[in-house]
């Protein structure tokens, strides 16, 4: 994480938010504004927070990139962990969902060192199976010529904790 950055959060420190975003259960999804109609997108990404960014990879002529090329460079992002969420009974203290919004920069292959590494490690955070790995990991390598990375720079966070329950 970049020395740099806090999320600026009493309650949650900084580690904990960093934890929550990068485990491998969690739901992320992104919303943009269009470039096509200017209404509000929503998508799921395969995304982890890397140096002070939230990082994700999408093809390189999708809408997200389109947007951000037109201009439209704010991006929200909103992470649930399921498993805080079954029958609505989730772990005290928890932390229940985060929900972000900021700048988003594109980063190709040519501009960004650690491209590949960071390419397998979104993909190989969603997927235990080692034969699955594998064959993720061939697929990740072929299909790499038409991907980039958007990196979100945070600029405002909501963050809930379910609460503890007093005795």
């Amino acid at each position: 994480m970049s020395s740099k950055f806090t999320f600026n959060r009493s309650d949650i420190s900084d580690k904990e938010i960093i934890e929550y975003i990068n485990q491998k259960e969690n739901i992320v999804t992104i919303s943009f504004v269009s470039p096509y109609s200017n209404i509000p997108h929503m998508c799921p990404v395969w995304g982890i927070f890397h140096d002070g960014k939230f990082v994700f990879q999408t093809d390189d002529y999708s809408a997200k990139v389109k947007a951000i090329e037109k201009g439209n460079n704010k991006i929200g992002v909103s992470i649930a962990d399921p498993k805080q969420y079954p029958e609505l009974n989730p772990s005290e203290g928890a932390i229940l969902y985060i929900s972000f919004g900021g700048t988003a920069t594109i980063r190709t292959r040519n501009e960004f060192k650690e491209f590949e590494d960071m390419y397998r490690k979104t993909f190989l955070k969603y997927v235990e199976d080692q034969k699955e790995r594998a064959r993720i990991t061939k697929f990740v390598l072929e299909e790499i010529r038409t991907r980039v990375f958007i990196e979100v720079t945070p600029e405002w966070i909501k963050a809930v904790r379910v609460p503890e329950t007093e005795t």
